[in-house]
């Protein structure tokens, strides 16, 4: 009896532990969000606000998975659900459906953001660790970086956030292939499927740091004997092509957009070298030095946990992969600055990444993860001391980050009027979705035009448009809609619907129906899911029900053995 009674006050302590850590960590990241209007910088938040505003009217309509939000740049649509998938932003759209104004809604969903972060941190590094107080110390860590507050609360880089959520259950999944039998190569499918659905650019870096780590192991004769096995090499192909194929319904139609036309993502806005911060920048909040970008920090916690972590080496007289990724997450913080000439990759891929300081997460992930690691070599007590002194210091620089952050008056005053006007027209930076061809200086008709005739268009439903022609003799319309792949286009005579009408890219990018015959009549056009989209929607329902079942086999199999 005294037994269980020791036990369960034991959890319970384990318990408030963590929701105290819980809520510290929280109400650090978003002490700014407690004053009236929204910090951050105001192209980035309107542009996410708006992304918002369109998936709850497509809610509203019932499509969850929308192709084109019909609100951008003044009502000519803009695909940015195509290539930039909102399905991670679901909750914020339905606080906003429940009623909540735009800015409460951003709020709440920063804090429930939040929140999922240091609880999935927690969860990853326990399975890496198998110990409760080096977890709690990395989601602590983690969460509170200035890196990342910076991120969510300044920059407002939100797909940027989302994906950095996923980071450590990709540190995770590693350390199960390479340390542990691999039994669990599934957590791949869940970093690289949630980092997809959330940033490009992470998921781009992160295949990159893999390749490295693994071409490392080939040279390291302990991790190329335990993790180069056909076992381990077979589950993981399996997973790999799992991935692509639960993200089909995403992957592939946005690849079939991406073939139809150049967009503007093609030419990127800044070359990677040309805003490189200097070494000293790296020990620094943030410093903003032009429009684009400024010079982000990392603070000086991060660097007193790799202290922490070079410390216990030295005190135990040897290096451990904690030490090795420590110093590694260093090395990467010290490339990313003039240090490193970046200048050479300018007009190469690698301004794809746009900035250098793309690669902060992978600093503070490899950090933290080799601190927890380098915890666990400590007595209890002297972990928990090492982990709650660190711990405390970085919730108090996340404080002294956020304390005194300064709202623009311009973001700060945002209204409803104006998202539903003027900000539409804000879509990020160089409109990456936005065809090449587009001119948004001249998005300024909202007629159908026919040489020197006009017709006006209505919309009678969502991503459902008319307009009539009852005369006829007109063999093209000009439409105020960016063409993009899945318009279709058919006409209705007297009541009935009549023929279906091509549909194709004109000038300046916009939709063009071509009327070869000038039949008079209703032209409806509508936009609808191609046949790519479907059978890619089909494949991934398919693909996560087979994943859940072969990961549930597998485990009842490795329970019996």
């Amino acid at each position: 009896m005294e037994n269980s009674k020791t036990s369960d006050r034991s959890r319970l302590i384990n318990i408030a532990v963590f929701a105290a850590a819980l809520v510290a960590s929280v109400l650090v990241c978003v002490i700014p969000y407690f004053s009236d209007g929204l910090p951050g910088h105001f192209v980035d938040t309107v542009y996410f606000l708006e992304r918002v505003e369109g998936l709850r009217d497509s809610i509203a309509a019932h499509d969850l998975f929308p192709g084109i939000y019909p609100r951008f740049f003044g009502g000519y649509g803009y695909a940015t659900p195509l290539f930039y998938s909102d399905i991670f932003v679901i909750p914020c759209a339905l606080l906003r459906l429940a009623g909540f104004s735009a800015t409460q809604s951003f709020k709440l969903f920063v804090m429930f953001l939040v929140t999922v972060n240091f609880t999935v941190s927690f969860f990853s590094y326990r399975f890496i660790t198998k110990d409760k107080i080096a977890a709690l110390f990395g989601s602590v860590v983690t969460v509170t970086s200035v890196y990342q507050i910076w991120e969510i609360t300044q920059r407002v880089g939100v797909g940027t956030y989302i994906a950095m959520i996923f980071l450590p259950v990709l540190a995770a999944a590693l350390w199960d292939f390479f340390k542990e039998e691999g039994k669990r190569s599934y957590l791949f499918v869940m970093a690289f499927s949630g980092m997809l659905l959330s940033h490009s650019i992470t998921v781009f870096l992160s295949v990159i740091i893999c390749v490295i780590i693994f071409a490392v192991a080939l040279f390291i004769p302990g991790l190329r004997k335990k993790a180069y096995t056909a076992q381990k090499i077979g589950r993981l192909a399996i997973y790999a092509v799992m991935t692509v194929l639960v993200m089909a319904f995403y992957l592939f139609p946005m690849v079939e957009q991406m073939m139809s036309g150049k967009f503007g993502y093609s030419n990127p806005l800044v070359n990677v070298g040309d805003f490189v911060a200097p070494f000293k920048s790296i020990f620094s909040a943030t410093a903003m030095v032009s429009e684009y970008t400024g010079y982000i920090g990392l603070g000086y916690a991060l660097w007193l946990s790799a202290g922490a972590s070079l410390l216990i080496a030295f005190m135990h007289r040897k290096t451990n992969v904690g030490t090795v990724l420590t110093v590694a997450g260093v090395v990467i913080a010290a490339l990313v600055t003039r240090v490193f000439p970046w200048k050479i990759f300018n007009d190469t891929f690698l301004n794809n990444i746009q900035f250098s300081f793309r690669l902060f997460p992978f600093v503070v992930l490899f950090v933290v993860t080799g601190t927890v690691l380098s915890l666990g070599g400590l007595e209890e007590r002297d972990r928990t001391i090492f982990a709650a002194v660190i711990a405390v210091v970085s919730i108090g620089f996340g404080v002294w980050q956020n304390h005194d952050v300064e709202i623009e008056d311009i973001t700060k005053n945002l209204t409803q009027e104006f998202l539903d006007g003027e900000g539409t027209m804000y879509v990020g930076m160089g409109q990456e979705w936005l065809p090449v061809e587009v001119d948004v200086m001249q998005l300024s008709e909202k007629c159908v035009r026919s040489g020197d005739e006009s017709f006006e268009l209505e919309k009678p439903g969502y991503n459902i448009y008319q307009f009539s022609d009852p005369e006829g003799g007109h063999t093209e319309y000009t439409v105020p809609l960016i063409y993009y792949k899945g318009y279709e286009a058919y006409l209705r005579e007297e009541n009935d619907e009549g023929p279906v009408l091509s549909v194709r890219k004109g000038k300046n990018g916009l939709l063009t129906v071509e009327n070869k015959e000038g039949l008079p009549g209703e032209v409806y056009i509508l936009y609808q899911k191609t046949p790519v989209n479907r059978i890619s929607g089909a494949i991934s329902f398919i693909s996560v029900i087979v994943l859940i079942v072969f990961v549930s086999v597998k485990k009842k199999k490795d329970q019996s053995i």
